[in-house]
């Protein structure tokens, strides 16, 4: 089973802040982006409006002004005069001056107009342009004559068409309508003209006094281009594009429609606007990327400011975090660097902290480890009680046969004459008597408990003559350094007590070795060695302290103890103690006692 790897308290938290200031800057560039946005389209679809109806207003005035002046010809009543009642346009030279003079005074001085032209049904043409003449046109078959007849007397507007005036030619569009007479008759057409360059001159200017301007489309009611009028101008279709199911009614203003241009794939707004006196429709058009310009180019700007903020965002949360698990890690390292010899003397009460809970969690450990060091110094003080108190037996416990079987010995050197041997004895034995019931001191160095069991081992050689051997070899550096009084001489004493249950001679060997991690004495026999049921016995004994170390002064006085000095080596050295014990490859009994070097001594 897979266990996902918990994360760290700072990772967390850094992750935890960095998402919630990610997640509000998100927030905010996209309220700010849909807000701008919002903003800007419904500026961008009034102006295009605005403009578009400017622009229809402008043009439909032209052509007011254009109707204006064929519907002034139509009425005038020296006109009539002059073409008397049969209308003939045949007229001298003087006529005609009269007519185009007064025409020009029916244009008016800002030439509404540019050209006029005056037929009969019969294809004549009084035309006044450049010049005044005279012509004669097929008028039946100008595509403009049934449409306008048609419309018996209202307006009828050509769509632009290349008109060659003289020596110069220009676009052009015409306004048509019946000349009637006092009858109402139609007995002619008057027809004026105007150059596109001067009639669109609205769309001209704004296209060029604007930087990104919209698109001006002008059709008429078949859907026939009037603007752009240059041939070969691209027609977008928009008539058919504004009720297709492509385009949607604009959010910031219902006049305003939203599609997709089929042709360039972008996304556009259309503003529509119907004139019913000429049957022309204006459509402004303007990309949403025009409209949205201000914003993309502000968005450049924005995005490093949020690059900025989500850098300040990362180092902040990094110090936030860091700020806030550092108080945690050093009451880690604290707790990890706890142990039993120095409760009490490290606390974390001058370490800085800047919440109260913190605080609060300084003060509860601070006062657990204060009630813990008074725990182990009182556990300290009752354990050293009861372990001098039963060092004491222990010391108090020394064999009786040992004392007996050596003043007996004593006796004997004396029966014999042995002055020197007796003086020895004497003087050892004293020492012997001295050291044991020192019961003031309790720590003693390895050269001290040596000499002790040197001259122990000195008084059993005396009993036992030949039949006992031993060996002493200990390196001097490990002299001085300081154990629990009775560590040696109870090894020493178990392995003449059971390292002699067999034939003599007899031998033990007490030898040290002394590394840069660990110091080690052992004591060795030449007996037959622990019993599988001994061992087993100690390990169990054994580790029923380790696992209970509250009741390691609990144990029974037997003998010299072995777990007694299993215990007193245990406080001592706080738990970096060497203790060993077991039968060598030659089957005889070893046991040792040393220290790590953790604790100076």
């Amino acid at each position: 089973m897979n266990i996902t790897k918990p994360l760290k308290l700072q990772t967390q938290l850094y992750f935890a802040y960095v998402g919630i200031i990610l997640l509000f800057l998100a927030a905010f560039s996209i309220f700010f982006y849909e807000f701008v946005s919002d903003r800007l389209i419904q500026e961008g679809t009034d102006t295009l409006y605005n403009t578009n109806l400017s622009i229809h207003d402008s043009i439909e005035s032209a052509v007011k002004d254009m109707d204006t002046v064929s519907i002034n010809i139509n009425y005038s009543s020296i006109v009539r005069n002059t073409l008397s009642y049969d209308f003939d346009l045949k007229q001298d030279t003087n006529s005609y001056n009269a007519l185009a003079d007064l025409f020009v005074l029916i244009n008016g001085t800002d030439s509404r107009v540019d050209y006029i032209y005056l037929y009969d049904l019969d294809g004549n043409c009084l035309q006044v342009d450049s010049t005044q003449k005279l012509t004669s046109v097929d008028i039946k078959s100008e595509p403009w004559y049934a449409p306008v007849l048609e419309r018996d007397g209202g307006l009828y507007l050509s769509t632009p068409y290349t008109k060659k005036v003289s020596a110069y030619t220009s676009d052009v569009i015409s306004l048509y309508r019946t000349y009637v007479d006092s009858s109402k008759q139609t007995i002619g057409i008057v027809e004026t003209v105007k150059r596109c360059k001067g009639l669109f001159s609205p769309i001209i200017r704004y296209a060029s006094n604007t930087t990104h301007p919209a698109k001006i489309y002008i059709y008429n009611e078949s859907g026939q281009l009037i603007y752009p009028y240059e041939s070969g101008a691209a027609d977008p279709n928009y008539p058919e594009m504004s009720s297709s199911v492509q385009g949607e009614a604009s959010s910031s203003d219902p006049r305003v429609k939203k599609a997709d241009n089929p042709l360039t794939g972008r996304t556009e707004y259309i503003t529509s606007l119907y004139s019913s006196y000429t049957g022309w429709t204006y459509y402004a058009v303007q990309d949403e990327s025009v409209i949205l310009a201000p914003l993309h180019t502000l968005t450049g700007t924005l995005l490093i400011f949020v690059g900025i903020l989500v850098f300040c965002a990362l180092v902040i949360s990094h110090y936030l975090s860091r700020r806030l698990v550092r108080p945690i890690g050093h009451l880690k390292h604290i707790i990890q660097r706890m142990q039993l010899s120095n409760l009490g003397t490290e606390t974390p009460d001058s370490y800085p902290v800047f919440s109260v809970e913190l605080k609060q969690l300084y003060d509860s450990f601070s006062e657990m480890n204060t009630k813990l060091k008074v725990s182990r110094d009182q556990l300290i003080q009752l354990q050293e009680a009861e372990l001098e108190s039963r060092s004491l037996a222990l010391q108090s416990q020394m064999s009786p046969h040992f004392y007996y079987n050596s003043l007996s010995s004593i006796m004997i050197l004396a029966e014999n004459g042995d002055s020197d041997s007796v003086a020895q004895m004497c003087q050892n034995l004293s020492g012997i008597m001295r050291y044991v019931t020192d019961f003031k001191t309790r720590i003693v160095t390895i050269r001290e408990e040596l000499r002790y069991t040197q001259e122990y081992l000195y008084c059993m050689k005396v009993r036992n003559q030949s039949s006992l051997n031993y060996e002493i070899n200990v390196p001097p550096e490990l002299y001085d350094i300081q154990i629990p009084k009775l560590c040696i001489h109870p090894l020493v004493e178990n392995a003449l007590k059971y390292g002699t249950n067999c034939n003599p001679p007899w031998a033990v060997r007490i030898y040290g070795i002394c590394t840069d991690d660990f110091w080690k004495i052992t004591v060795e026999d030449v007996g037959p060695g622990f019993s599988k049921e001994t061992l087993a016995r100690l390990r169990q004994n054994f580790q029923a302290i380790k696992n209970s170390p509250s009741d390691m002064t609990k144990l029974a006085i037997n003998g010299l103890g072995l777990a007694n000095i299993y215990v007193r080596l245990s406080i001592y050295f706080e738990g970096h103690f060497i203790f060993e014990y077991g039968n060598t490859d030659a089957g005889h009994a070893y046991t040792a006692i040393g220290a790590y070097h953790h604790k100076e001594t």
